[in-house]
């Protein structure tokens, strides 16, 4: 088929139509980048025509290409009650953290996404960032009735009911996972979170262990069982068991910071030798992971305590910039540019909180 749509391209290569169907015919034979660049050549020849831009966007939406939204838009203009257009851009945006466009796009989409487990997920979690915790449990609950042996859709069930203060929901949940994937070690940890919130520390311990047994490396169930026991009158326990583990993974971040946080819980003062422990422990989980922005606003917090005032606006300012929306960071800064008065830039920081509490509520 390509090389007839080559042949007729020789006599006709103005013509849009042959540079499509050569798209076509090298999409069938999974030669994508060539597939892509004709459909380029048929858009560079008519913009607007339709099934050239359909080929375009079905491929560059597959490659995450950078022109996959101009074009599913352009078909959207000709086409507005496209919805695999629509679920596509969802899609996208969803990708991108953009979530009050794919929850749009997504809602013009509703026939193409009711039989798409992934594309419920998307939405469910877009959901969740814009704070409508029931609109994403029901997306997840329909994910769960299209690939109910998918793990993922009961984790992000389980954990959305754990934070919405549900935990025997979340129970429910995981129960349903654990009957398909018994092996689940995720759920099991998910499930000892819930119990955790019951007041049944028993089951929650029971749970953990379950999780260390079945992925000992990934260690949910020593991050689970510690944070169980950083919940009441046993810190010094969940300490030791995280030194253990630390002795056993020392370039872990996650655990480097629990350790922290736990000596934090337990209470520390600038000039004890647990303060400086949990100060270096902080500093050495940013170094192994300088994305971690609550390792960098516990840091901050020490260092303010340090009267280490540069240093924590420092934090502060990093962990605002990994995420703009960070309310907690963001509290801190404008306490601290007060504080130090640099007042300018802490009005500005307020208004950004001010801002960010509005789009809470919708105002």
């Amino acid at each position: 088929m390509v090389r007839l749509a080559d042949s007729m391209l020789e006599r006709n290569p103005g013509d849009p139509r042959l540079w499509t169907v050569r798209g076509v015919a090298q999409a069938r034979q999974r030669q994508e980048s060539e597939s892509l660049a004709s459909f380029r050549k048929a858009l560079e020849l008519s913009p607007n025509y339709l099934p050239a831009l359909q080929g375009a966007a079905q491929i560059a939406y597959s490659r995450h290409d950078p022109g996959a939204p101009d074009w599913l838009r352009r078909i959207i203009a000709q086409d507005p009650a496209n919805s695999t257009a629509h679920a596509m851009l969802g899609a996208l945006a969803a990708e991108s953290h953009d979530c009050r466009t794919a929850v749009s796009e997504f809602a013009q989409a509703a026939s193409a996404i009711r039989g798409n487990a992934p594309a419920l997920l998307q939405l469910g979690r877009c959901y969740v960032s814009l704070k409508n915790p029931e609109a994403a449990r029901a997306a997840f609950q329909d994910a769960i009735k299209l690939a109910p042996s998918e793990e993922q859709n009961y984790v992000d069930l389980g954990i959305l009911d754990i934070e919405q203060k549900q935990p025997q929901s979340a129970v429910e949940a995981v129960n349903e996972g654990l009957r398909l994937l018994p092996n689940s070690a995720r759920l099991y940890a998910i499930r000892g979170a819930a119990h955790t919130w019951l007041n049944d520390p028993e089951r929650a311990a029971q749970d953990f262990d379950k999780a260390e047994a079945l992925e000992p490396e990934q260690l949910y169930g020593s991050v689970g069982l510690s944070m169980l026991l950083r919940q009441g009158e046993h810190l010094p326990e969940a300490i030791a068991i995280l030194r253990n583990k630390i002795a056993e993974h020392p370039k872990n971040a996650t655990l480097t910071f629990l350790l922290a946080d736990t000596l934090i819980r337990a209470g520390i003062e600038p000039g004890q030798p647990s303060f400086d422990e949990a100060v270096h422990l902080l500093e050495q989980s940013i170094a192994l992971n300088p994305q971690f922005r609550k390792a960098r606003v516990s840091l901050g917090k020490l260092y303010l305590q340090a009267s280490r005032t540069e240093e924590a606006a420092r934090q502060f300012r990093e962990a605002v910039r990994l995420d703009p929306k960070d309310r907690s960071a963001l509290t801190q800064l404008a306490l601290l540019l007060r504080r130090t008065g640099k007042v300018r830039e802490a009005d500005a920081t307020v208004a950004e909180l001010k801002k960010l509490m509005a789009e809470d509520t919708g105002h």
